[in-house]
């Protein structure tokens, strides 16, 4: 019988003699049509009797080896581990190899036992030298990157993996190649922008200007609050084609009015973006979108889920997650170590009624959607109308994509222009990033050129979305911004189903006969402090002062996705809080006990407190 029992009788290839002249390939009489070499890991095939031996290398990559466990590339573009009995047992072979042995039957070839080859691979020997070359290639701790679809940055210009093809700098390379830091796998298969092939590479098709600014021209069928909203949107949906590859990933939220289409609007941009985003996802938590998304660098749109009203704190909380996760601040190489393998720019329409302006401003772009209805003097489309805008937009979705890759240069050129400008105009870096990368993505997608000096000049209109200036117009410092970030965290604490934020618990603990939500504030490291009048009464709840405990880890568990608030930090930055001017932090004048020791606490004036009454507006 003719299988792989057969093996322990099969009569491997000759012991290949390696050359000691340093050159590549077998000795110049070796005779036999396989070769194999220790050093470098190759193999080495001769086709014909008339020709030299060529080099021909294993469909399957060895990676290295940890704890009894060999790991591959499989010939199915998989990474994936086999102890040894795995690979000498009946399924090994078939699965490394994804079924096609060829190449192991070329180089390992089984004999019966009248020496006649069996058609079959002699899978011990095979097995041995693929395991020696992990152990040639070393201890594997799983360090590399692996990625899958998606566009990236590698060496400075992008890298689109498209599952079955990885598209990088004019060449085209199969899954399973090491390309710079990391290795491309397999994954399933998307659309490529639009591109032509040749024997030496591809080149990119980039939708042409007309085009580009017929999309200008379909976004503006959406009422938005100004039209820098909308050019900031479509310079958004840009930079969103380029998956991984910007410097800064720009996350944007449409906060979109009761009927201002924000349903049809997450759709066109979903048609427009085609196999460089996920499909819109109306779940928000991390283990949903790692399981949907893992080492992919697709954009992430999301739509606020239907019949939640009431669950806003809970939303709110996912969202901040989510971004905080996938901010550049949890970017692999950045300060913080990245959670989340998902490395793509997020999109939401929602129509959430918290103020979540001010602990998320730093890392999206926020725009906002007005009724279709009130807008004046113009025409509403239909739906049908609106569908068939949408199928435009599935139609020049791969040379739209095109675009943006053929223009990387020149984003990046454009970007830089537009970060000097909003710094010039007193914002920070983190504002330069945020809005500076629409701001480009918008030039590079309308104009196709630089920006002139006076198109520079012009961009002092998006000063409503620099949040530094904001900020100062406001009256908002690090102080004020770390008191309502507090304000706003989500507490363990549940009223009529919804759950309460720590502003909703402290403004409930500030009335009279609410004893059971100010001892709920204690696991926190926070509780209300009064103190005695001048008469002998005490003052009222409403008058007491907030106690905030210097270290806490009730509190560090609440600030626990703001590392900038975490410990004596937070302390540093509460002791600046001002109000008109005037200091609102002041120590506490002896230890003050919360769910635990004592210990120093800072009093926070009642003035910057939330009351019941801001709770029912």
């Amino acid at each position: 019988m003719n299988n792989e029992e057969d093996d322990d009788f099969a009569v491997d290839s000759l012991d290949p003699t390696q050359r000691d002249d340093g050159r590549e390939g077998p000795p110049d009489d070796w005779e036999a049509p396989s070769w194999r070499d220790f050093k470098r890991i190759q193999w080495w095939y001769r086709w014909r009797p008339d020709q030299p031996h060529r080099l021909d290398p294993p469909p399957v990559l060895m990676l290295g080896h940890r704890d009894g466990e060999f790991f591959f590339v499989g010939a199915s573009r998989e990474l994936r581990s086999f102890t040894s009995a795995q690979l000498h047992g009946r399924g090994g072979l078939a699965d490394l190899f994804a079924g096609d042995v060829r190449w192991a039957v070329r180089h390992y070839p089984a004999r019966d036992r009248d020496g006649a080859p069996t058609g079959r691979p002699n899978v011990p020997p095979l097995m041995e030298a693929l395991i020696a070359g992990c152990v040639a290639k070393g201890y594997y701790d799983g360090s590399q990157p692996f990625r899958s679809i998606g566009t990236w940055l590698e060496g400075g210009r992008p890298l689109v993996h498209t599952g079955g093809a990885i598209f990088h700098d004019g060449s085209i390379y199969q899954p399973g190649e090491e390309i710079g830091v990391a290795r491309y796998v397999l994954g399933p298969d998307r659309s490529a922008p639009a591109h032509t092939r040749d024997r030496y590479g591809y080149e990119w098709q980039p939708l042409d200007l007309a085009g580009r600014n017929t999309i200008m021209a379909h976004l503006a069928e959406w009422h938005w609050e100004s039209p820098e909203a909308c050019e900031l949107a479509a310079g958004k949906i840009w930079c969103d084609a380029l998956g991984d590859a910007p410097r800064w990933k720009t996350h944007g939220f449409i906060r979109a009015q009761a009927g201002s289409g924000k349903s049809t609007l997450l759709q066109y941009i979903s048609a427009l973006l085609g196999s460089a985003a996920h499909p819109i996802q109306r779940t928000y938590s991390k283990t949903h979108l790692e399981e949907i998304g893992k080492h992919t660098a697709l954009a992430i749109l999301l739509e606020e889920a239907e019949g939640d009203a009431g669950e806003d704190a809970h939303r709110l909380q996912q969202i901040l997650k989510l971004l905080l996760l996938l901010s550049d601040e949890g970017a692999v190489g950045g300060r913080f170590k990245r959670e989340i393998d998902l490395h793509g720019p997020v999109t939401m329409v929602a129509t959430l009624t918290d103020d979540w302006r001010s602990t998320v401003k730093s890392r999206v772009i926020l725009l906002e959607l007005r009724s279709l209805k009130s807008r004046a003097g113009h025409h509403m489309m239909s739906l049908e109308e609106v569908a068939a805008m949408t199928g435009v937009a599935k139609a020049i979705s791969a040379a739209f994509r095109a675009a943006a890759l053929a223009n990387f240069d020149l984003f990046n050129q454009n970007l830089k222009l537009a970060r000097a400008r909003i710094m010039d105009l007193g914002g920070d870096p983190r504002d330069a990033d945020t809005v500076g990368h629409p701001i480009a993505g918008h030039a590079t997608m309308t104009l196709g050129r630089l920006l002139s000096p006076d198109e520079i000049g012009a961009l002092d209109r998006f000063k409503p979305w620099i949040t530094t200036l904001r900020d100062q117009e406001d009256g908002i410092d690090d102080a004020m911004e770390c008191i309502m970030t507090l304000f706003g965290l989500p507490a363990q604490n549940w009223r009529g189903g919804d759950q309460l934020t720590v502003g909703q618990l402290i403004a409930r603990a500030r009335e009279p006969e609410n004893d059971d939500f100010r001892k709920s504030l204690l696991p926190y490291g926070l509780r209300l402090d009064r103190r005695q009048l001048i008469d002998g009464t005490q003052e009222t709840w409403k008058q007491a002062w907030l106690a905030i405990a210097h270290r806490h880890p009730g509190l560090d568990r609440l600030f626990s996705d703001y590392p900038k608030y975490q410990g004596l930090r937070r302390s540093q930055i509460l002791g600046e809080l001002k109000i008109r001017g005037e200091a609102a932090a002041k120590p506490a004048d002896r230890p003050l006990r919360f769910a635990g020791p004592q210990g120093r606490a800072w009093l926070i004036d009642p003035q910057l407190l939330p009351s019941i009454e801001d709770d029912r507006q």
